[in-house]
This record gives C-alpha cells, sequence and structure tokens, in this order.
C-alpha cells in the first residue's frame, strides 16, 4: 500500500495493521460459521396399520389408505397415531388407486373407481363394470368426475398424479392420460408398446411451468447401477409424448405433490435439472440412516422432506422420516463408515436419541471388487474427511487396520468401563480379537462354519481326522451337498474332488502348515496319500448339486455330508427334519481328532480410528452397541451371558421351530430344544477356530495347484513341488 505522497508506511503503522489483522483472525475462530442441514425424525408406522390395504398415498397430516377389494378410504393420522375411516362409495365400487391433491388444510383425493353392475336379482355382475376417475374432498364430497375409455379391472396397474395447477394425470398399462383442473379429458395416448411388468414403476411429474412428464423404465435389470429410464414431456399443442432424456444408473422417484423430476440411488435422492439432463443431490438417503432400496415416494414440506416406504428401518414396521432444514445443534458430530449400514441404522437412531450431546451419521462404502484393490474404507481412514468409526469386514482388514495404526487400542477403555469386561464375552471370541495381547475391536455376533452329517455314517463321533474323513468318502463318494439353486451346470470330476480337497484343508492344513513359523511341509507321504485318496473317488457326475436335488436323495436313502453355517440355534433341528434321523455337526477333518472343528468368523464388529478426534464419543457408541440388549442381527451373540439365556429359553419354550427334532435318545419327539442339540451347539463353538487368513491363502493356493493332477494334466509330484514352492515363497513374503 502507498501513501498519496508515495511515501511507504511507517513501522509503526505496519505493526498497528498487523495487530489488527491478528484481532479480527481471532475473532473468527471465536466465531465460527453456523452448519445448517437436515436433521431426521423417525416417524414409525405399525405394520397392522399396513394389514389388507391395496394402496397408499403419502401426505403431509398422514398416509390415505384403500383396503383391498373396497371403496373405503381410511387416513393413518401421523400426529394421533391411529387410522380413521374418511369415507365408504356404494356396494358396487371398489378403488383401484388413489392419490392426492390440494395441500392439508384442502386435501383432494383422486380415485380411479371400478363400478360394477348388478344383475336382475341386484347381485353384483362382475362381467359388468365401467371405469372412472374421481376428485374427492378428504370428507367425501365429489368434486368431478370423468369416465376412462379403457376397460381396467382389480389387476390393473395405473399411476395418479394431481399437478400443482389442479391439472390431473394418470398412467396405466397401455395409456396416458390429461384431465383438467375440472375434470374435463385433454388427452388420451396409446403407447406404442404396453410393458405391463414395468408399469408399477411409472412415474409421473410436473415443473414449476406447469409442463408434465412421464418417466418410464426401458431397459430392466437386476441391479439399479445397470437400469435405464426414459423421460418423456407431453406437448398439449401437438398432443404427443416428446422424449427427453435418458437416466442411467439410477430409479424414479415419485413426488407426491409439488414441482421437479427426482431419482435415488442406494446412497442419495437427486433432483434432474430440465434445463442440462444433470442430477444434482437435493439430500443424502445414507447420512440420514435411510435405506434406498425402501424408499417409495418423496413429499417436500414446507421446510424439509417425508420420505415414505416400505420397510425403511426394520421388518416389523413402515417407517415415514421427516428431514426438516435448519442449524445444526451444538452436539458432537462424528460418522461411522460401514458396508452394511443396514446393520447399524436402529442402533445409530436409538444412539441419537439416547445421547443428545452426539450426532452420529453413516456413510457407505461399496466393496473393493479384487483383490488387489485398495480397501475403500481402508482409503477413507486415509483421507482428509476420515470416519470415526468404520465396518471391518474381514479378519484380514481387522489384522492389517490393527498393526498398521489405523485403529484405536481400546484395550484401556474396557479395563475401565462399568458395562463391559472381557469376561463378558465367549472366550475364543475375544482370544481371536486380541492382536500381541491388545484388543481393536468388540466383536458382537459370530458365526461357526462347520460340516453336517449323520451321526450313524460316523459312528456317533463327534469330530474326525483327515484319514477318517477319507474312509467316509470313499464309502460315500457322492455324499458331499452344497445347495447350489437354480440352474447351474453340475461340476466336473476334477472340480467335485477340488471341493472334497478344500473340506479336508480347511482344518487339516494345519497339519502340514505352521504359519505364526512360516513353515510348510507337503512333501511326506500322508500329504500324497491325501490327494491320491481323494483323486481314485469315483464320483457320479449326475449326482445334483442343486436344491431342487436334495429332497429326492433324501428320500432314497443317501447319505449325505453338508456344510453349514451355524449362526442360530434352530440349524440341527432344521437338518433332522430334513433328514430324518439324528445329526451331528461334526465340523471339518484335522491332523488330530481332539482339534476338529469348525471355522468361527466374527461378523463385521466396529473399530475407532485411531486419529479420530472424537475418540470418547466413538466409544460410547461402541460400548453401548456393545452391550448385550443392544444387538442386533442374524448370527450368534458373542456375549456369553447373552447366548446361555437364548439356548435355556428355547429348551423351555415351545416353539413351532423346534418340531420334528430328534431328543438326547434319538427318538423324533418334544417342542423344545434338545440337551443333546445345546450341547452340540456349545462344542462346535468351543471347539472352533477363527478363520487365519494365511493359511486360507495357503489352501487356495493348494487347490490351485492340486486341479491340474485331478484334471490330469500334472503328476503328482509336479504339483507338490509346484505347491511348495508356491506356499514357501508366500509365507516368505507375508510373514
Amino acid at each position: 500500500m502507498m501513501r498519496e505522497n508515495g511515501r511507504k508506511p511507517g513501522i509503526f503503522y505496519c505493526i498497528l495493521l498487523f495487530v489488527v489483522l491478528l484481532a479480527m483472525a481471532g475473532c473468527g475462530q471465536e466465531e465460527a460459521e453456523p452448519v445448517y442441514g437436515y436433521q431426521p425424525t423417525y416417524l414409525t408406522v405399525p405394520e397392522q396399520a399396513f394389514k389388507g390395504v391395496k394402496d397408499f398415498a403419502l401426505a403431509e397430516e398422514g398416509i390415505y389408505m384403500v383396503p383391498e377389494n373396497s371403496g373405503t378410504v381410511k387416513l393413518y393420522d401421523f400426529r394421533t397415531d391411529e387410522t380413521d375411516k374418511l369415507f365408504t362409495l356404494s356396494s358396487e365400487e371398489f378403488i383401484l388407486k388413489v392419490g392426492i391433491g390440494g395441500d392439508s388444510q384442502e386435501r383432494l383425493l383422486l380415485l380411479t373407481v371400478l363400478r360394477y353392475g348388478t344383475d336382475e336379482s341386484g347381485n353384483i355382475d362382475w362381467n359388468r363394470r365401467g371405469c372412472f376417475l374421481r376428485c374427492y374432498t378428504a370428507d367425501g364430497q365429489q368434486q368431478w368426475e370423468s369416465a376412462i375409455e379403457e376397460d381396467l379391472s382389480e389387476h390393473t396397474n395405473c399411476k395418479l398424479f394431481m399437478a400443482e395447477n389442479g391439472r390431473t394425470y394418470m398412467s396405466t398399462d397401455t395409456c396416458f392420460y390429461g384431465f383438467s383442473a375440472e375434470g374435463e379429458p385433454l388427452c388420451r395416448l396409446e403407447y406404442q408398446e404396453s410393458r405391463k411388468r414395468y408399469i408399477a414403476n411409472d412415474v409421473l411429474a410436473c415443473d414449476e411451468a406447469g409442463g408434465v412428464y412421464l418417466i418410464r423404465l426401458t431397459k430392466q435389470a437386476v441391479g439399479i447401477d445397470d437400469q435405464q429410464w426414459t423421460i418423456w414431456q407431453w406437448e398439449e399443442g401437438s398432443n404427443v409424448l416428446k422424449e427427453l432424456g435418458k437416466v442411467d444408473g439410477k430409479d424414479p422417484v415419485q413426488l407426491m405433490e409439488g414441482s421437479g423430476l427426482y431419482f435415488k440411488d442406494l446412497s442419495s435422492v437427486y433432483l434432474y435439472e430440465l434445463q442440462n439432463g444433470e442430477l444434482v443431490s437435493a439430500f443424502s438417503l445414507t447420512e440420514n440412516l435411510i435405506d434406498g432400496n425402501a424408499v417409495g415416494s418423496i413429499l417436500q414440506t414446507e421446510n424439509g422432506w417425508l420420505i415414505g416406504g416400505s420397510n425403511i428401518l426394520n421388518d416389523s414396521s413402515r417407517q415415514i422420516v421427516m428431514l426438516e432444514w435448519g442449524l445444526m445443534t451444538d452436539a458432537e458430530s462424528l460418522t461411522l463408515a460401514a458396508v452394511n449400514t443396514s446393520t447399524f441404522k436402529e442402533q445409530i437412531i436409538s444412539f441419537n436419541q439416547q445421547h443428545p450431546e452426539y450426532r452420529l451419521t453413516l456413510r457407505a462404502y461399496t466393496r473393493k471388487n479384487t483383490p488387489d484393490e485398495v480397501d475403500p474404507i481402508q482409503l477413507a481412514l486415509l483421507g482428509q474427511d476420515a470416519p470415526d468409526l468404520v465396518e471391518i469386514y474381514r479378519m484380514e482388514e481387522y489384522l492389517n487396520y490393527a498393526r498398521k495404526g489405523y485403529l484405536l487400542d481400546l484395550t484401556d477403555y474396557v479395563e475401565e468401563s462399568d458395562s463391559l469386561s472381557r469376561e463378558d464375552y465367549i472366550s475364543s471370541i475375544w482370544e481371536a480379537m486380541q492382536i500381541d495381547g491388545r484388543i481393536y475391536s468388540l466383536p458382537e455376533r459370530f458365526s461357526v462354519n462347520t460340516i453336517a452329517v449323520p451321526e450313524s455314517a460316523v459312528n456317533n463321533k463327534t469330530n474326525w481326522t483327515i484319514e477318517e474323513f477319507l474312509d467316509f468318502m470313499e464309502e460315500y463318494p457322492n455324499a458331499y451337498y452344497i445347495l447350489r439353486g437354480g440352474e447351474m451346470s453340475l461340476p466336473d470330476q476334477a472340480e467335485r474332488k477340488g471341493l472334497l480337497l478344500s473340506v479336508a484343508l480347511t482344518r487339516g492344513l494345519e497339519g502340514f502348515a505352521d504359519a505364526d513359523r512360516g513353515q510348510i511341509n507337503l512333501d511326506n507321504e500322508r500329504f500324497r496319500s491325501l490327494l491320491t485318496r481323494i483323486n481314485n473317488l469315483q464320483i457320479d457326475e449326475n449326482a445334483g448339486l442343486s436344491d431342487k436335488d436334495l429332497e429326492k436323495r433324501l428320500a432314497d436313502g443317501e447319505i449325505l455330508m453338508r456344510p453349514e453355517t451355524l449362526n442360530g440355534i434352530t440349524l440341527i433341528s432344521r437338518l433332522e427334519r430334513e433328514h430324518g434321523e439324528p445329526m451331528t455337526l461334526i465340523g471339518y477333518p484335522t491332523a488330530e481328532r481332539e482339534e476338529g472343528g469348525g471355522v468361527f468368523y466374527i461378523s463385521s464388529p466396529l473399530g475407532i480410528n485411531g486419529k479420530t478426534e472424537h475418540e470418547d464419543a466413538a466409544w460410547c457408541f461402541l460400548e453401548a452397541a456393545a452391550l448385550p440388549d443392544n444387538g442386533t442381527g442374524s448370527s450368534l451373540p458373542a456375549n456369553q451371558e447373552k447366548l446361555e439365556q437364548l439356548i435355556l429359553e428355547a429348551q423351555k419354550t415351545q416353539s413351532a421351530d423346534f418340531t420334528g427334532a430328534f431328543d438326547e435318545k434319538g427318538n423324533a419327539e418334544g417342542d423344545t430344544l434338545p440337551q443333546r442339540h445345546a450341547d452340540m451347539i456349545w462344542n462346535t463353538i468351543n471347539s472352533a477356530v477363527p478363520a487365519d487368513p494365511v493359511m486360507r491363502q495357503l489352501q487356495l493356493i493348494i487347490q490351485e495347484e492340486a486341479s491340474y493332477y485331478f484334471a490330469g494334466e500334472k503328476t503328482l509330484e509336479e504339483v507338490i513341488d509346484l505347491m511348495e514352492n508356491r506356499a514357501a515363497l508366500y509365507l516368505q513374503e507375508n510373514r
């Protein structure tokens, strides 16, 4: 800066300016900019309220419902949590579809009505019917009626939408209709092709200028990413539907009232900008704990959104989520990164309600597609805006995250906790989570992969060696059975033998390799015998492995060996009902019988980012989620007391789940969990070992090389030499 006379400012002036700027900077830090955003409220509608409902429409005051085969309109009122009947049409009339218009003060209802004729005796003649579109007030006063020139039935799909100018539009299986605000017909356009399978997905919308749009499915696919939708605009002057554009990888969302075209994926809802065809995020589904698959319709309110759908949060009720825009609270904000986001939604909602001093949000991540790709959650942990809590998908990632310092050491937190203790957990599960005596995640649930066979076929053994397993397979070479489903092709001899080798090595590899010491020895008679005996098996390639084949093979009295997952206490009962005889969870064969058992997997435990600035808040959630009463999921609880209580209750309470189970004496009777089953469950758990990533990789190397031997492409000595070299190199690189 220069003075008017061209002289530079003096030293005192510069110092004064520096002090002023410093003070201004300090003030800015003390008075941070206010943060605005959406804050969710979750309204639960009991599933009972939807029982027998054919169709419904979401409104700001509640949900307008039409029961199946009825001419009645009901309202589930958000303010009272009650369902009231509003009005009923004549006994010859049935409502096919309901839509809304107007506002909450002057609500208008659109009804597609089927009116049936009567015979001479006054009975309904189901062959004579007419169809009408009507507009009613919420108290049942008819505003207008217009006949539909199409033979609709109770099985016809259709969509209704009232634009802000009062005009009404309808899409059926074959036609697009438009009506004036007084119900006068404006258009009836037949689609070039009728797609009855897709009509339920049609979406109708309008823009602020009154333009009307129809969104129809162009290409259907299994996943949302591969689907394509076409946007059509009705041109009133020429009375045609003009193609406006296409949207890939998103699904349209029906806006119940107001203007705008909206689409969704699993993470967000987007506004489609008509001027440039771009999608702009309207609000996040993930951050507000909403399942994108369940979103059916949205409604824009004065200060936010209402989002409605089926089972947004859980399976026992339907949820409406209210998003209100405003100044964010002073609560300490932190995030949880997860792949299985649905697992944590209810826990997060409960936590936020019980701890208003914190606000935990959820971020969704996808799994990596190949082993060579860097895990996306690991990348997030290394980023600038790293999450505070992370879901750990596999044991490899847990070991990797902890040893690289990505996870916070929780040992001291557990020791100082008033509500948690290491003694609360099943000992083998707790030990599996320890790394050098320290703990970096709290296990919540787990499952055990095991092998099930009839007791009589293994002489009531509860575990077996590799040699005993091979004896069994030589007696029953077609016993190994996998529920594959569908019409998948049957594996050939080499592939079936590879599957049997996988069973033998899942625990049996411990007899040939020591991952901790980096040692492996396959050049011995026992391993040669393993490969040779499997290769000599004569397996029937026509013995099906699909679910369709199970019932027939059991009816024929075949002995089957099945890989199963113990993730609930009814597994053994289910197997015994299917097989019609007592079963045992014998586990995978091992080098020594007393070591036999399954392999357990800990279900997506949570860890805390080692560099989080919200350490205490993150621990508060982790501690609350680990309490026995707060567990979620379908696997077994890692909490010892909770699992004991679950088994004891099943032994006391009669349940249809256990009908047909065999009791301690092998008798097919009793409606409660037999003690024999309880003992088998505990034995399976206590004899299981954690999945070892290094041993699993060694197993895959051996299986890959063995496939050439089973296919007759290489000799036994050649494959053993390659196995040892590859395995030794892997151990050297990963010790």
